[in-house]
C-alpha cells in the first residue's frame, strides 16, 4: 500500500478541515490519517471524478464532498498516477466488468451524451469481450454493452470515433497513434459477436434458409430479447425448435405455466454466449438464500437435460424467457407485470417486475400504447440483468444489506453509476423459489398486480 505525506483540504456541508496528512491506498480504499483529527476513509468505487492541478489534485465524492491533496513534493507525480490508476482499476470491478477479458486500454478523450448523464473529459477507454468502459477524469465512469450499440462510425477527417444505443451517443477522439489499433480491435470484436450469434441460428434452426438466418439473428442479438411472435412470423417452425433446445426438463413444467398465463403476444426470449472467464467468475446463481452463493460459476450445475429429444450441442448458452401475463380483472389487457425465468444452467426461481412505473400503467390499458409499453419495459429489465451478469442478489437484497455488507458494496456503488440497475430494482415485485411445481403455482396466483 503506498504511503505518501503532505497536506490536504477536507470540504463538505456539514464541516471542513485541513492540515498535513499521511495518504495510503489499496485496491479498493482510499486512507487518509491526519495528524491531528480524525481520519478517513473511502472506498475508490465513491469517487466521482478528479481534477488535476499544479502539483495538487481534488477528490471529489458522490456525497458531495471534497478532498484536495497538495504539497507533496517531488512524490506527487506518483501520487497522482497511482491514485487513479487504483481508481480505475475499483470502478471497473463497480461497473460489474471485473470478470470480462480485457482486449484493449488505452488513453483519449471522451463526450458523452444521454438523458441521464454528459460530459466531455480526457478518458481512459478499456475495450472487453462484450463491453465498452469509459473512465473519465473529470465525470463519472460508464459501460456500455457492445450489443446494445445500433450503429458505429469514424470520420476520417476529426479521427473521431462514434457509437449511438438508442437516444446515447459517445464520441471518441484523441486516441493518437492507437486510433487504427482500436477500430480495428473493436471491429474484430463486434464482427465475432455477429459470426457466434449467426452461427448459433444456423445451429439451432438448421431449417432456415440464409435470409431466414440473417433476418433471426438480426432479431435475437446476442443479449436482447425477441418477442416469440416476431420469431414465428419468420418460420413457425423457429418456436418449437427453440423451446426444445433452451429449456431444461427440469424446468418445462414452470415453462409451460407461465406460457399458459401469458398474453398473445407476451412472450419474449434470448440468450447470452458464455465465455471461459464467466465460466469461472461469473454468478447467475440466484443467492446463499437458494444455497448458492453469489459468485458461483455461470455454468451451475443445478439443471436438467436442454430438450428430451436430440440435443443441440449449445456450447456455453444461458436462455431466458420473459412472460407478461393477462390482467386478471382485465383479461384483454396485460398487467403490470412480467416474469423472467432462466431455462436453462440451473434456474431456481421465478422473478417478477413491474413493466412500467404505476404512474404510467395507464398506457398497458390503450391497445395503442401497449405493445410500446412492454416492449420498453422489457428492454430496460433485459438490459439490468446483462449489466449484472445474471447475478441475483443484487436484485432483491434489502438496500440495507447492499448498503452495509462489505460483500455488496461495490452493487451499491453500481446502482448509483447504472442509471438502468436503479429502475431494474425499482420494478423487482418478488421471486418464487422452485421448491414444487404445486407450491410454486399457488405463489404465483397470490402476486399481487398493483402495489398496495
Amino acid at each position: 500500500m503506498p504511503d505518501y505525506r503532505g497536506n490536504y483540504q477536507l470540504s463538505s456541508a456539514a464541516r471542513s478541515a485541513s492540515g498535513t496528512c499521511a495518504v495510503s491506498f489499496d485496491e479498493e480504499r482510499l486512507v487518509l490519517a491526519p495528524e491531528t483529527g480524525a481520519g478517513l476513509a473511502v472506498d475508490l468505487g465513491d469517487i466521482d471524478s478528479f481534477t488535476p492541478g499544479d502539483w495538487e489534485l481534488s477528490v471529489r465524492l458522490y456525497s458531495g464532498t471534497m478532498l484536495k491533496l497538495l504539497r507533496f513534493g517531488k512524490a506527487f507525480p506518483n501520487l497522482q498516477r497511482e491514485l487513479m490508476d487504483a481508481w480505475r482499476q475499483r470502478m471497473t470491478k463497480c461497473l460489474l466488468l471485473g470478470d470480462l477479458k480485457e482486449l484493449a486500454r488505452l488513453d483519449g478523450f471522451a463526450q458523452l451524451e444521454s438523458s441521464e448523464l454528459r460530459f466531455s473529459s480526457p478518458a481512459e477507454i478499456r475495450l472487453y469481450e462484450t463491453n465498452l468502459a469509459v473512465l473519465p477524469v473529470s465525470a463519472p465512469a460508464v459501460q456500455w454493452r457492445l450489443a446494445e450499440v445500433d450503429f458505429s462510425d469514424f470520420d476520417e477527417e476529426t479521427c473521431t470515433f462514434g457509437l449511438r444505443s438508442g437516444q446515447e451517443r459517445l464520441l471518441l477522439t484523441r486516441l493518437a497513434r492507437r486510433t487504427a489499433e482500436f477500430r480495428e480491435t473493436y471491429r474484430h470484436t463486434t464482427d465475432e459477436l455477429t459470426r457466434r450469434t449467426a452461427d448459433l441460428v444456423r445451429r439451432l434452426f438448421p431449417f432456415l434458409d440464409p435470409g431466414a438466418v440473417r433476418e433471426t439473428a438480426a432479431l435475437m442479438r446476442e443479449g436482447r430479447s425477441a418477442a416469440v411472435s416476431r420469431l414465428s412470423a419468420i418460420d413457425p417452425r423457429i418456436i418449437a425448435s427453440l423451446e426444445t433446445n433452451s429449456v431444461d426438463s427440469r424446468m418445462k413444467p414452470y415453462f409451460e405455466r407461465l406460457s399458459g398465463l401469458a398474453m398473445p403476444g407476451g412472450v419474449f426470449t434470448g440468450f447470452k454466449l458464455i465465455r471461459p472467464e464467466e465460466e469461472e467468475y461469473g454468478s447467475p446463481g440466484t443467492g446463499e438464500a437458494d444455497g448458492e452463493a453469489d459468485g458461483e460459476p455461470i455454468a451451475d450445475q443445478g439443471g436438467g437435460t436442454p430438450g428430451d429429444s436430440g440435443d443441440v450441442e449449445l456450447e456455453d448458452v444461458l436462455n431466458w424467457y420473459f412472460f407478461v401475463p393477462r390482467s386478471r380483472s382485465h383479461p384483454d389487457r396485460p398487467a403490470n407485470l412480467v416474469a423472467w425465468e432462466a431455462t436453462n444452467r440451473g434456474g431456481r426461481a421465478t422473478y417478477f417486475f413491474r413493466l412500467v412505473p404505476e404512474t404510467d400503467a395507464g398506457l398497458l390499458a390503450d391497445p395503442a400504447k401497449a405493445t410500446a409499453a412492454i416492449e420498453d419495459g422489457i428492454r430496460m429489465i433485459n438490459k439490468a440483468l446483462l449489466v449484472l451478469n445474471f447475478r441475483r442478489e443484487p436484485i432483491y437484497l434489502p438496500s440495507a444489506t447492499i448498503e452495509s455488507n462489505v460483500r455488496y458494496y461495490r452493487y451499491a456503488i453500481a446502482c448509483r453509476r447504472i442509471p438502468a440497475l436503479r429502475r431494474l430494482r425499482e420494478s423487482f415485485v418478488c421471486r418464487i423459489l422452485h421448491t414444487s411445481v404445486e407450491a410454486w403455482e399457488g405463489k404465483v396466483a397470490a402476486v399481487p398486480e398493483v402495489k398496495d
